[in-house]
């Protein structure tokens, strides 16, 4: 699944102002989001179905309703005779909730019903949170910003993955540190390792590229893990040094770079077939491990 993270604006009218709106609290959010009502607009109705929360992130599901044709034939007939039902209920775009910092990420989907379009579920998302979450008569409104990641945040993808390949610029003239711990479990290459980089390579390699042969990770690489260390030990210099760690996850493959992300890819599988719920579970799990 991928999903667009939003910041959500708070225009207050006393002041003729607007800022972030930060700090939600998870648990009066849940409840005003669990118990939201039907909400109807020119297109049809929608409304938010479920939403579970741990620590500060909620996550929940938005249900859409769409107009369908259904005929049937009757007998030999080739006439078409319409089925009275003429609506029904798309209820699989997930979305979550960053409460502390006031960010909502929201599925980017393709829709087989025309009158659904990721546009349309920004708007009505954001319609249902200025509804239900504005005070004080100010308005809610959602502000599409790029996904960057911290170095922690790097540094758990590239540990806790399956690591395809993984891409360093700007590393020269960096020095690792004493004690540099590379390989894993044989410490006692680390000091030759160290040695070496930073008196036969830091001066005169600028960019590293390693990537893995089919079916295997780099995680544990002592040569990738040069370049990560490089950029744990200058963190002020993180986003400049790592480009980006390309990974495996549930068979998916998609790359992570510090800053600029327009996607955060969450690799759960969204089948119809799957219970709803079931996957509220798994997203939040893997947010949590992930601590995005």
């Amino acid at each position: 699944m991928r999903f667009i993270k939003y910041q959500i604006i708070e225009h207050i009218n006393a002041k003729n102002t607007k800022k972030a709106l930060r700090g939600l609290d998870i648990k009066k959010t849940l409840s005003k989001l669990n118990n939201s009502g039907i909400e109807t607009d020119r297109i049809g109705q929608f409304a938010i179905a479920n939403c579970i929360h741990e620590n500060n992130i909620l996550v929940g599901n938005l249900s859409q309703s769409y107009n369908i044709s259904l005929i049937k034939f009757e007998g030999t007939s080739k006439l078409q005779i319409p089925i009275p039902e003429n609506s029904a209920n798309d209820d699989r775009t997930y979305f979550f909730i960053n409460c502390s910092e006031g960010q909502i990420y929201i599925q980017n989907r393709k829709y087989a019903p025309q009158e659904l379009s990721p546009n349309l579920t920004v708007i009505r998302m954001q319609t249902i949170l200025h509804k239900y979450l504005a005070e004080d008569k100010n308005i809610l409104t959602l502000e599409k910003v790029n996904i960057d990641y911290d170095i922690s945040q790097m540094q758990t993808y590239f540990r806790e993955s399956f690591v395809k390949s993984v891409e360093f610029h700007n590393v020269a003239n960096f020095k690792l540190a004493d004690k540099t711990q590379l390989h894993n479990p044989r410490e006692d290459l680390d000091s030759a390792a160290i040695e070496s980089w930073n008196y036969y390579s830091s001066d005169t390699v600028d960019s590293i590229k390693v990537t893995a042969k089919k079916n295997k990770s780099i995680a544990k690489n002592p040569i990738a893990n040069i370049g990560i260390k490089l950029a744990e030990q200058n963190t002020e210099n993180y986003d400049k040094i790592l480009k980006g760690i390309t990974v495996i996850e549930d068979g998916q493959d998609f790359t992570v770079k510090p800053k600029g992300n327009n996607y955060l890819v969450i690799p759960i599988n969204d089948d119809k077939n799957f219970p709803c719920a079931k996957i509220l579970q798994k997203t939040l799990y893997y947010l949590l491990k992930k601590k995005l």
